[in-house]
Protein backbone atom coordinates (compact mmCIF):
# COMPACT_ATOMS: atom_id res chain seq x y z
CA UNK A 1 0.00 0.00 0.00
CA UNK A 2 3.05 2.33 0.61
CA UNK A 3 4.79 1.59 -2.34
CA UNK A 4 1.52 2.53 -4.24
CA UNK A 5 0.98 5.44 -2.36
CA UNK A 6 4.53 6.66 -3.37
CA UNK A 7 3.71 5.75 -6.71
CA UNK A 8 0.67 7.23 -7.32
CA UNK A 9 0.08 9.94 -5.49
CA UNK A 10 3.19 11.51 -3.60
CA UNK A 11 5.74 11.13 -6.65
CA UNK A 12 3.65 12.67 -9.21
CA UNK A 13 2.67 15.12 -6.67
CA UNK A 14 6.00 15.62 -5.81
CA UNK A 15 6.94 16.54 -9.23
CA UNK A 16 3.62 18.41 -9.59
CA UNK A 17 5.11 20.95 -7.29
CA UNK A 18 8.42 21.05 -8.39
CA UNK A 19 7.40 21.84 -12.18
CA UNK A 20 4.61 24.36 -10.88
CA UNK A 21 7.28 26.37 -8.91
CA UNK A 22 9.19 26.87 -11.54
CA UNK A 23 5.96 27.57 -14.21
CA UNK A 24 4.81 30.32 -12.06
CA UNK A 25 8.43 31.23 -10.36
CA UNK A 26 11.01 30.63 -13.12
CA UNK A 27 9.07 31.47 -16.27
CA UNK A 28 12.62 32.09 -18.11
CA UNK A 29 13.87 28.83 -16.89
CA UNK A 30 10.87 27.42 -19.23
CA UNK A 31 11.65 29.84 -21.97
CA UNK A 32 14.95 28.40 -22.04
CA UNK A 33 14.00 24.63 -22.83
CA UNK A 34 11.65 25.88 -25.20
CA UNK A 35 14.34 28.21 -26.90
CA UNK A 36 17.19 25.90 -26.93
CA UNK A 37 15.70 22.19 -26.45
CA UNK A 38 12.90 23.33 -29.22
CA UNK A 39 14.64 25.39 -30.91
CA UNK A 40 11.72 27.65 -30.98
CA UNK A 41 13.42 30.21 -33.73
CA UNK A 42 14.83 27.30 -36.01
CA UNK A 43 12.74 24.52 -36.23
CA UNK A 44 10.73 24.35 -40.05
CA UNK A 45 7.66 23.12 -40.72
CA UNK A 46 9.52 20.46 -42.99
CA UNK A 47 11.81 19.31 -40.68
CA UNK A 48 8.48 19.29 -37.82
CA UNK A 49 6.93 17.20 -40.41
CA UNK A 50 10.13 14.54 -40.93
CA UNK A 51 10.10 14.19 -37.14
CA UNK A 52 6.80 13.35 -36.91
CA UNK A 53 7.18 10.47 -39.46
CA UNK A 54 9.99 9.07 -38.03
CA UNK A 55 8.43 9.30 -34.46
CA UNK A 56 5.76 7.44 -36.18
CA UNK A 57 7.99 4.74 -37.75
CA UNK A 58 10.22 4.37 -34.27
CA UNK A 59 6.60 3.76 -32.56
CA UNK A 60 5.95 1.47 -35.23
CA UNK A 61 9.10 -0.32 -35.40
CA UNK A 62 9.19 -0.42 -31.33
CA UNK A 63 6.07 -1.79 -30.55
CA UNK A 64 5.98 -4.32 -34.09
CA UNK A 65 8.97 -5.91 -32.97
CA UNK A 66 7.53 -6.36 -29.27
CA UNK A 67 4.36 -7.88 -30.40
CA UNK A 68 6.12 -10.38 -33.05
CA UNK A 69 8.46 -11.21 -30.16
CA UNK A 70 5.82 -11.84 -27.74
CA UNK A 71 3.85 -14.28 -29.88
CA UNK A 72 6.81 -15.99 -31.22
CA UNK A 73 8.21 -16.85 -28.05
CA UNK A 74 4.60 -18.14 -27.08
CA UNK A 75 3.70 -14.86 -24.51
CA UNK A 76 0.93 -14.03 -25.53
CA UNK A 77 -2.87 -15.82 -24.50
CA UNK A 78 -5.61 -17.08 -25.80
CA UNK A 79 -7.79 -14.43 -23.89
CA UNK A 80 -7.64 -12.18 -26.21
CA UNK A 81 -5.44 -12.74 -29.30
CA UNK A 82 -6.42 -16.64 -29.39
CA UNK A 83 -9.76 -15.98 -29.10
CA UNK A 84 -10.54 -13.16 -31.92
CA UNK A 85 -7.98 -15.56 -33.73
CA UNK A 86 -10.23 -17.69 -34.12
CA UNK A 87 -13.42 -16.16 -34.76
CA UNK A 88 -12.00 -14.12 -37.54
CA UNK A 89 -10.70 -17.26 -38.90
CA UNK A 90 -13.91 -19.08 -38.54
CA UNK A 91 -16.22 -16.29 -39.94
CA UNK A 92 -13.70 -16.49 -43.09
CA UNK A 93 -15.00 -20.19 -43.34
CA UNK A 94 -18.61 -19.03 -43.23
CA UNK A 95 -19.50 -19.02 -39.40
CA UNK A 96 -21.26 -15.67 -39.77
CA UNK A 97 -22.75 -16.32 -36.04
CA UNK A 98 -19.46 -15.48 -34.42
CA UNK A 99 -20.42 -12.00 -35.46
CA UNK A 100 -22.66 -11.76 -32.38
CA UNK A 101 -21.00 -14.89 -29.99
CA UNK A 102 -20.11 -13.23 -26.88
CA UNK A 103 -20.04 -9.60 -28.11
CA UNK A 104 -21.75 -7.66 -30.90
CA UNK A 105 -18.68 -6.99 -33.36
CA UNK A 106 -19.51 -6.62 -37.26
CA UNK A 107 -16.55 -5.29 -38.30
CA UNK A 108 -15.19 -9.04 -37.94
CA UNK A 109 -15.86 -9.00 -41.10
CA UNK A 110 -13.54 -6.42 -42.75
CA UNK A 111 -11.03 -8.71 -40.78
CA UNK A 112 -12.42 -11.97 -42.14
CA UNK A 113 -11.90 -10.49 -45.67
CA UNK A 114 -7.74 -10.11 -45.04
CA UNK A 115 -7.99 -13.56 -43.18
CA UNK A 116 -9.67 -14.94 -47.00
CA UNK A 117 -5.70 -13.95 -47.88
CA UNK A 118 -3.55 -13.72 -44.63
CA UNK A 119 -4.75 -15.86 -41.89
CA UNK A 120 -2.19 -15.06 -39.36
CA UNK A 121 -2.59 -13.43 -35.83
CA UNK A 122 0.37 -11.28 -36.58
CA UNK A 123 -1.67 -9.83 -39.50
CA UNK A 124 -4.12 -8.74 -36.51
CA UNK A 125 -1.83 -7.06 -34.40
CA UNK A 126 -0.09 -5.29 -37.09
CA UNK A 127 -3.44 -3.34 -37.88
CA UNK A 128 -4.10 -2.87 -34.74
CA UNK A 129 -0.31 -1.04 -34.19
CA UNK A 130 -1.20 0.56 -37.86
CA UNK A 131 -4.36 2.01 -36.81
CA UNK A 132 -4.00 3.44 -33.60
CA UNK A 133 -0.79 5.38 -34.82
CA UNK A 134 -2.61 6.54 -37.67
CA UNK A 135 -4.51 8.23 -34.94
CA UNK A 136 -2.08 11.20 -34.94
CA UNK A 137 -3.50 12.17 -38.56
CA UNK A 138 -6.70 13.55 -36.78
CA UNK A 139 -4.84 14.59 -33.78
CA UNK A 140 -2.17 16.83 -35.51
CA UNK A 141 -5.27 18.47 -37.99
CA UNK A 142 -7.44 19.51 -34.65
CA UNK A 143 -4.47 20.58 -33.20
CA UNK A 144 -4.33 22.54 -36.40
CA UNK A 145 -7.45 23.83 -36.53
CA UNK A 146 -7.37 25.06 -32.68
CA UNK A 147 -4.31 27.30 -34.41
CA UNK A 148 -1.66 25.98 -31.94
CA UNK A 149 2.08 26.07 -33.24
CA UNK A 150 3.58 23.37 -35.55
CA UNK A 151 6.00 22.73 -32.45
CA UNK A 152 3.30 22.54 -29.88
CA UNK A 153 1.26 20.29 -32.42
CA UNK A 154 4.18 18.00 -32.41
CA UNK A 155 4.59 17.68 -28.51
CA UNK A 156 1.25 16.55 -28.25
CA UNK A 157 1.56 13.84 -30.30
CA UNK A 158 4.59 12.93 -28.22
CA UNK A 159 2.10 12.62 -25.34
CA UNK A 160 0.00 10.23 -27.45
CA UNK A 161 2.94 8.32 -28.14
CA UNK A 162 3.76 8.35 -24.43
CA UNK A 163 0.75 7.51 -22.70
CA UNK A 164 0.63 4.19 -21.01
CA UNK A 165 -3.19 3.57 -22.32
CA UNK A 166 -1.98 3.71 -26.35
CA UNK A 167 1.03 1.62 -25.61
CA UNK A 168 -0.80 -0.69 -23.70
CA UNK A 169 -3.71 -1.15 -26.29
CA UNK A 170 -1.18 -2.23 -29.35
CA UNK A 171 0.16 -4.33 -26.62
CA UNK A 172 -2.32 -6.33 -25.01
CA UNK A 173 -2.93 -9.05 -27.68
CA UNK A 174 -5.77 -7.55 -30.05
CA UNK A 175 -9.26 -6.24 -29.41
CA UNK A 176 -11.50 -4.33 -32.16
CA UNK A 177 -12.29 -1.70 -29.16
CA UNK A 178 -8.71 0.13 -30.64
CA UNK A 179 -10.62 1.68 -33.80
CA UNK A 180 -12.41 3.95 -31.64
CA UNK A 181 -9.30 6.05 -31.03
CA UNK A 182 -8.50 6.92 -34.71
CA UNK A 183 -12.73 6.59 -35.39
CA UNK A 184 -13.49 9.10 -32.88
CA UNK A 185 -10.96 11.74 -33.34
CA UNK A 186 -11.49 11.84 -36.74
CA UNK A 187 -15.36 11.97 -36.09
CA UNK A 188 -14.53 15.20 -33.79
CA UNK A 189 -12.25 16.46 -36.43
CA UNK A 190 -15.27 16.56 -38.99
CA UNK A 191 -17.60 18.24 -36.63
CA UNK A 192 -15.32 20.94 -36.37
CA UNK A 193 -15.24 21.31 -40.07
CA UNK A 194 -18.62 21.01 -40.83
CA UNK A 195 -18.37 17.57 -43.17
CA UNK A 196 -21.24 16.03 -42.43
CA UNK A 197 -20.77 13.02 -44.93
CA UNK A 198 -17.22 12.11 -42.64
CA UNK A 199 -18.79 12.70 -39.50
CA UNK A 200 -21.61 10.07 -40.05
CA UNK A 201 -19.52 7.86 -41.93
CA UNK A 202 -17.30 8.02 -38.39
CA UNK A 203 -20.32 7.51 -36.50
CA UNK A 204 -21.94 4.52 -38.37
CA UNK A 205 -18.29 2.46 -37.96
CA UNK A 206 -17.95 3.34 -34.39
CA UNK A 207 -21.25 1.25 -34.28
CA UNK A 208 -19.80 -1.35 -35.42
CA UNK A 209 -17.31 -2.32 -33.15
CA UNK A 210 -18.83 -3.40 -29.98
CA UNK A 211 -22.07 -3.71 -27.60
CA UNK A 212 -20.79 -1.53 -24.75
CA UNK A 213 -19.14 1.17 -27.38
CA UNK A 214 -22.47 1.57 -28.58
CA UNK A 215 -23.15 3.90 -25.31
CA UNK A 216 -19.88 5.58 -26.47
CA UNK A 217 -21.39 6.53 -29.17
CA UNK A 218 -24.56 7.61 -27.62
CA UNK A 219 -23.16 9.80 -25.85
CA UNK A 220 -21.33 11.89 -28.43
CA UNK A 221 -24.45 12.28 -29.87
CA UNK A 222 -25.31 14.17 -26.83
CA UNK A 223 -21.94 15.97 -27.36
CA UNK A 224 -23.07 16.68 -30.77
CA UNK A 225 -26.58 18.68 -29.90
CA UNK A 226 -24.43 20.62 -27.06
CA UNK A 227 -21.42 21.17 -28.75
CA UNK A 228 -23.55 22.65 -32.04
CA UNK A 229 -26.78 24.34 -29.36
CA UNK A 230 -24.85 27.44 -29.61
CA UNK A 231 -24.48 28.23 -33.18
CA UNK A 232 -25.76 31.32 -34.81
CA UNK A 233 -28.28 31.57 -37.53
CA UNK A 234 -25.59 31.56 -40.12
CA UNK A 235 -24.30 28.39 -39.40
CA UNK A 236 -26.52 26.63 -42.10
CA UNK A 237 -25.93 23.14 -40.62
CA UNK A 238 -27.21 23.67 -37.51
CA UNK A 239 -30.88 21.80 -37.87
CA UNK A 240 -28.75 18.85 -39.70
CA UNK A 241 -26.77 18.62 -36.43
CA UNK A 242 -29.74 18.15 -34.42
CA UNK A 243 -30.87 15.68 -36.24
CA UNK A 244 -27.45 13.82 -36.37
CA UNK A 245 -27.49 14.57 -32.74
CA UNK A 246 -30.57 13.46 -31.50
CA UNK A 247 -30.15 9.84 -34.15
CA UNK A 248 -26.72 9.30 -32.82
CA UNK A 249 -28.09 9.15 -29.11
CA UNK A 250 -31.26 7.30 -29.75
CA UNK A 251 -30.03 4.63 -31.97
CA UNK A 252 -26.53 4.06 -30.27
CA UNK A 253 -29.38 3.12 -27.07
CA UNK A 254 -31.51 1.46 -29.16
CA UNK A 255 -28.61 -0.65 -31.13
CA UNK A 256 -27.26 -1.44 -26.81
CA UNK A 257 -30.57 -2.59 -26.19
CA UNK A 258 -31.61 -5.19 -29.57
CA UNK A 259 -27.70 -6.38 -29.37
CA UNK A 260 -27.73 -7.24 -25.65
CA UNK A 261 -31.66 -8.39 -25.55
CA UNK A 262 -31.58 -10.48 -28.39
CA UNK A 263 -28.47 -10.70 -31.05
CA UNK A 264 -25.91 -11.79 -28.56
CA UNK A 265 -28.38 -14.16 -26.60
CA UNK A 266 -29.95 -15.81 -30.06
CA UNK A 267 -26.14 -16.48 -31.52
CA UNK A 268 -24.64 -17.58 -27.58
CA UNK A 269 -27.54 -19.69 -27.28
CA UNK A 270 -28.56 -18.40 -24.05
CA UNK A 271 -32.24 -16.52 -23.31
CA UNK A 272 -30.72 -13.28 -21.89
CA UNK A 273 -27.27 -11.65 -21.72
CA UNK A 274 -26.50 -8.40 -20.02
CA UNK A 275 -23.11 -6.58 -21.01
CA UNK A 276 -23.09 -5.47 -17.24
CA UNK A 277 -23.83 -8.79 -15.43
CA UNK A 278 -22.00 -11.24 -12.97
CA UNK A 279 -19.15 -10.26 -11.27
CA UNK A 280 -18.62 -7.05 -12.00
CA UNK A 281 -21.81 -4.97 -11.61
CA UNK A 282 -23.81 -8.07 -10.26
CA UNK A 283 -24.23 -5.89 -6.88
CA UNK A 284 -26.24 -3.39 -8.79
CA UNK A 285 -28.64 -5.91 -9.64
CA UNK A 286 -29.59 -8.59 -12.00
CA UNK A 287 -31.12 -6.90 -14.74
CA UNK A 288 -30.39 -3.25 -16.41
CA UNK A 289 -33.81 -2.01 -14.50
CA UNK A 290 -32.43 -3.00 -11.61
CA UNK A 291 -29.23 -1.41 -11.75
CA UNK A 292 -30.65 1.71 -12.74
CA UNK A 293 -32.89 1.80 -9.84
CA UNK A 294 -30.36 1.11 -7.78
CA UNK A 295 -27.74 3.81 -9.35
CA UNK A 296 -30.66 6.61 -8.40
CA UNK A 297 -32.03 5.52 -5.24
CA UNK A 298 -29.59 3.32 -3.21
CA UNK A 299 -26.61 5.59 -3.95
CA UNK A 300 -24.68 4.35 -0.99
CA UNK A 301 -24.72 0.84 -2.45
CA UNK A 302 -22.35 2.08 -5.60
CA UNK A 303 -21.03 5.68 -3.86
CA UNK A 304 -18.25 3.05 -1.94
CA UNK A 305 -17.20 1.33 -5.06
CA UNK A 306 -15.34 4.86 -6.29
CA UNK A 307 -13.54 4.74 -3.27
CA UNK A 308 -11.83 1.39 -3.70
CA UNK A 309 -8.37 2.57 -3.37
CA UNK A 310 -7.32 0.78 -6.95
CA UNK A 311 -10.02 3.34 -9.01
CA UNK A 312 -8.14 6.16 -7.38
CA UNK A 313 -5.28 4.96 -9.43
CA UNK A 314 -6.78 4.25 -12.79
CA UNK A 315 -7.84 8.20 -12.44
CA UNK A 316 -4.71 9.33 -11.72
CA UNK A 317 -3.10 7.27 -14.10
CA UNK A 318 -5.60 8.60 -17.03
CA UNK A 319 -5.68 12.43 -16.08
CA UNK A 320 -1.86 13.18 -14.65
CA UNK A 321 0.02 12.41 -17.47
CA UNK A 322 -2.30 15.45 -18.70
CA UNK A 323 -2.07 17.33 -15.81
CA UNK A 324 -5.46 16.70 -15.30
CA UNK A 325 -6.16 19.93 -17.41
CA UNK A 326 -9.14 18.08 -19.95
CA UNK A 327 -11.12 18.26 -16.71
CA UNK A 328 -10.87 22.05 -17.34
CA UNK A 329 -12.95 21.64 -20.34
CA UNK A 330 -15.82 18.55 -19.36
CA UNK A 331 -17.77 18.83 -22.11
CA UNK A 332 -15.61 16.75 -24.31
CA UNK A 333 -15.56 14.63 -21.61
CA UNK A 334 -18.84 13.50 -22.30
CA UNK A 335 -18.67 10.77 -24.93
CA UNK A 336 -15.93 9.70 -22.14
CA UNK A 337 -18.64 9.45 -19.59
CA UNK A 338 -19.86 5.65 -20.15
CA UNK A 339 -16.58 4.40 -20.01
CA UNK A 340 -15.52 6.01 -16.95
CA UNK A 341 -19.14 4.50 -15.12
CA UNK A 342 -18.90 0.70 -16.42
CA UNK A 343 -14.91 1.24 -14.82
CA UNK A 344 -15.65 3.18 -11.37
CA UNK A 345 -18.88 1.03 -11.07
CA UNK A 346 -16.90 -2.64 -11.56
CA UNK A 347 -15.85 -4.82 -9.03
CA UNK A 348 -14.06 -6.30 -11.53
CA UNK A 349 -10.14 -4.89 -11.80
CA UNK A 350 -10.07 -5.41 -15.03
CA UNK A 351 -12.37 -2.42 -15.99
CA UNK A 352 -10.46 0.20 -14.22
CA UNK A 353 -6.99 -1.27 -14.77
CA UNK A 354 -4.70 1.20 -17.77
CA UNK A 355 -3.08 -1.85 -18.92
CA UNK A 356 -6.68 -3.47 -20.41
CA UNK A 357 -8.64 -2.09 -23.19
CA UNK A 358 -11.47 -0.31 -21.84
CA UNK A 359 -9.47 2.96 -21.95
CA UNK A 360 -10.18 3.27 -25.68
CA UNK A 361 -13.48 4.93 -24.90
CA UNK A 362 -11.77 7.53 -23.00
CA UNK A 363 -8.40 8.31 -24.50
CA UNK A 364 -9.51 10.15 -27.96
CA UNK A 365 -11.84 12.27 -25.47
CA UNK A 366 -9.22 13.43 -22.90
CA UNK A 367 -6.74 14.30 -25.94
CA UNK A 368 -9.70 16.74 -26.86
CA UNK A 369 -10.16 17.82 -24.00
CA UNK A 370 -6.80 18.51 -23.25
CA UNK A 371 -6.24 20.17 -26.97
CA UNK A 372 -9.10 22.60 -26.18
CA UNK A 373 -7.60 23.68 -22.74
CA UNK A 374 -4.44 24.11 -23.31
CA UNK A 375 -5.13 26.25 -27.04
CA UNK A 376 -6.59 29.03 -24.99
CA UNK A 377 -3.51 29.02 -21.84
CA UNK A 378 -1.46 32.52 -21.96
CA UNK A 379 1.85 29.99 -21.09
CA UNK A 380 0.73 27.08 -23.31
CA UNK A 381 3.85 26.51 -24.31
CA UNK A 382 5.27 25.87 -20.96
CA UNK A 383 1.82 23.69 -19.61
CA UNK A 384 3.25 21.56 -22.63
CA UNK A 385 6.24 21.05 -21.08
CA UNK A 386 5.09 20.86 -17.99
CA UNK A 387 2.93 17.41 -19.32
CA UNK A 388 5.73 16.33 -21.18
CA UNK A 389 7.99 15.58 -18.28
CA UNK A 390 4.97 14.25 -16.64
CA UNK A 391 4.03 12.03 -19.54
CA UNK A 392 8.01 10.46 -19.14
CA UNK A 393 7.46 10.14 -15.70
CA UNK A 394 4.54 7.70 -15.88
CA UNK A 395 5.67 6.31 -19.29
CA UNK A 396 8.40 4.93 -16.62
CA UNK A 397 6.10 4.00 -14.00
CA UNK A 398 2.55 2.64 -15.86
CA UNK A 399 3.93 1.31 -19.66
CA UNK A 400 4.86 -1.50 -21.26
CA UNK A 401 7.70 0.48 -22.93
CA UNK A 402 11.05 -0.14 -23.30
CA UNK A 403 12.11 2.19 -21.07
CA UNK A 404 9.19 1.38 -18.44
CA UNK A 405 10.15 -0.13 -14.81
CA UNK A 406 7.86 -3.08 -16.00
CA UNK A 407 9.89 -4.19 -18.49
CA UNK A 408 13.41 -3.48 -16.76
CA UNK A 409 12.08 -5.36 -13.26
CA UNK A 410 11.11 -8.99 -14.00
CA UNK A 411 9.91 -9.15 -10.66
CA UNK A 412 7.47 -6.06 -11.27
CA UNK A 413 5.41 -6.99 -13.94
CA UNK A 414 4.86 -10.69 -15.22
CA UNK A 415 2.95 -9.56 -18.40
CA UNK A 416 5.42 -7.33 -19.80
CA UNK A 417 9.01 -7.60 -18.56
CA UNK A 418 11.67 -8.17 -20.88
CA UNK A 419 11.92 -11.55 -20.82
CA UNK A 420 7.98 -12.29 -22.44
CA UNK A 421 10.08 -11.11 -25.67
CA UNK A 422 13.03 -13.96 -25.27
CA UNK A 423 12.82 -17.26 -26.25
CA UNK A 424 13.00 -19.55 -23.67
CA UNK A 425 14.42 -22.90 -23.26
CA UNK A 426 11.18 -24.96 -23.60
CA UNK A 427 10.13 -23.14 -26.94
CA UNK A 428 11.45 -25.70 -29.03
CA UNK A 429 9.82 -28.52 -27.25
CA UNK A 430 6.51 -26.84 -27.52
CA UNK A 431 6.83 -26.13 -31.18
CA UNK A 432 7.20 -30.12 -31.27
CA UNK A 433 4.73 -31.06 -29.41
CA UNK A 434 2.29 -28.71 -31.11
CA UNK A 435 3.43 -30.71 -34.72
CA UNK A 436 2.43 -33.83 -33.02
CA UNK A 437 -1.60 -32.54 -32.99
CA UNK A 438 -3.29 -33.31 -36.14
CA UNK A 439 -5.39 -29.71 -37.61
CA UNK A 440 -8.58 -30.82 -37.42
CA UNK A 441 -8.33 -33.02 -34.46
CA UNK A 442 -10.09 -31.95 -30.95
CA UNK A 443 -7.74 -30.11 -28.66
CA UNK A 444 -7.83 -28.78 -25.11
CA UNK A 445 -5.44 -26.36 -23.74
CA UNK A 446 -4.15 -23.78 -21.21
CA UNK A 447 -4.66 -20.11 -21.84
CA UNK A 448 -0.86 -19.31 -21.79
CA UNK A 449 -0.35 -21.48 -24.97
CA UNK A 450 -1.25 -19.51 -27.94
CA UNK A 451 -0.79 -20.00 -32.26
CA UNK A 452 -2.76 -19.73 -35.42
CA UNK A 453 -2.11 -23.55 -36.00
CA UNK A 454 -3.72 -24.44 -32.69
CA UNK A 455 -6.73 -22.05 -32.84
CA UNK A 456 -7.51 -22.59 -36.99
CA UNK A 457 -9.06 -25.54 -36.30
CA UNK A 458 -13.19 -26.59 -35.89
CA UNK A 459 -13.18 -27.55 -32.16
CA UNK A 460 -10.72 -26.23 -29.64
CA UNK A 461 -11.72 -26.39 -25.30
CA UNK A 462 -10.11 -24.07 -22.79
CA UNK A 463 -8.34 -26.20 -19.88
CA UNK A 464 -10.14 -28.04 -18.64
CA UNK A 465 -13.45 -27.25 -20.08
CA UNK A 466 -14.41 -30.79 -21.64
CA UNK A 467 -11.40 -32.00 -22.06
CA UNK A 468 -12.36 -35.51 -21.32
CA UNK A 469 -14.10 -35.09 -24.76
CA UNK A 470 -10.81 -33.44 -26.54
CA UNK A 471 -8.40 -35.73 -29.02
CA UNK A 472 -5.66 -34.08 -27.66
CA UNK A 473 -4.48 -32.41 -24.37
CA UNK A 474 -2.15 -29.95 -24.16
CA UNK A 475 -0.23 -28.38 -21.43
CA UNK A 476 2.80 -26.53 -20.45
CA UNK A 477 3.63 -26.15 -16.53
CA UNK A 478 6.49 -23.71 -17.12
CA UNK A 479 4.33 -21.39 -18.18
CA UNK A 480 1.08 -19.07 -15.94
CA UNK A 481 -1.10 -22.11 -15.29
CA UNK A 482 -4.90 -21.02 -15.87
CA UNK A 483 -8.56 -22.74 -15.41
CA UNK A 484 -10.00 -21.17 -18.04
CA UNK A 485 -8.99 -17.82 -18.39
CA UNK A 486 -8.43 -17.37 -14.58
CA UNK A 487 -4.57 -18.52 -13.37
CA UNK A 488 -5.40 -20.54 -10.36
CA UNK A 489 -1.87 -23.26 -10.03
CA UNK A 490 -4.05 -25.55 -7.05
CA UNK A 491 -6.65 -26.00 -9.82
CA UNK A 492 -4.49 -26.77 -13.01
CA UNK A 493 -2.28 -30.05 -10.97
CA UNK A 494 -5.89 -31.28 -9.62
CA UNK A 495 -7.62 -30.88 -13.14
CA UNK A 496 -3.82 -32.51 -14.77
CA UNK A 497 -4.34 -35.68 -12.51
CA UNK A 498 -7.74 -36.51 -14.04
CA UNK A 499 -6.42 -35.92 -17.58
CA UNK A 500 -4.39 -39.18 -17.03
CA UNK A 501 -7.63 -41.10 -16.46
CA UNK A 502 -8.83 -40.37 -19.97
CA UNK A 503 -5.90 -39.85 -22.11
CA UNK A 504 -2.43 -41.45 -22.42
CA UNK A 505 0.96 -38.95 -22.35
CA UNK A 506 2.56 -38.97 -25.85
CA UNK A 507 4.89 -36.57 -25.25
CA UNK A 508 6.78 -34.98 -21.76
CA UNK A 509 9.58 -32.36 -22.62
CA UNK A 510 10.46 -29.22 -20.72
CA UNK A 511 7.50 -29.08 -18.90
CA UNK A 512 5.37 -29.82 -22.30
CA UNK A 513 3.06 -32.38 -22.06
CA UNK A 514 0.92 -33.95 -24.94
CA UNK A 515 -1.62 -36.47 -23.88
CA UNK A 516 -3.98 -38.67 -26.48
CA UNK A 517 -7.64 -39.85 -25.71
CA UNK A 518 -7.19 -43.58 -24.97
CA UNK A 519 -8.96 -45.79 -27.62
CA UNK A 520 -7.97 -43.30 -30.35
Amino acid sequence: MLFKLIKYIFMPGFISVFMLYFLVKKPAAFAAIDQYVLNKSGISKNLLKKALVLLCAVFIITFGTMTTLKYMTFHSAIFDLGVFDWKIWAISHGKFDEIFFGHYQPVLLIYALIYKVLPHPLVLVYLQLVAVVSSVIPLYKICKHHDLKDKNCFIIVILFFLYSGIEFNVMFDFHTDHLLIPIALWAYYFLLKDRILGLILSILVMSLLKEPLLLTVAAFGIFILIEKSHGTETNVYKNVYYIIGLVTFIGGILMFYITTKYLIPAATGTSSYSTFSGSAFGYLGGTLPEMIRTIFFRPLVWIRELLVFGKLGFLIAIFAPLLFIPIIKPKYLIPALPALAIALLSQLPNYYGVQYHYTVSVIPFIFIAFINASKDMKKKDHVLIFALVMSVYFNIVISPSPVSVAFCKPDYDVNYNRYNYVSSANDASLREAIAMIPDKAALCLQDSINAASLMHRPIWYLYPQNMEKADYVLLDTTRPLYILDVRDEKGFYENLDKVYDTHDIIFDKDGVKVFKRKGT
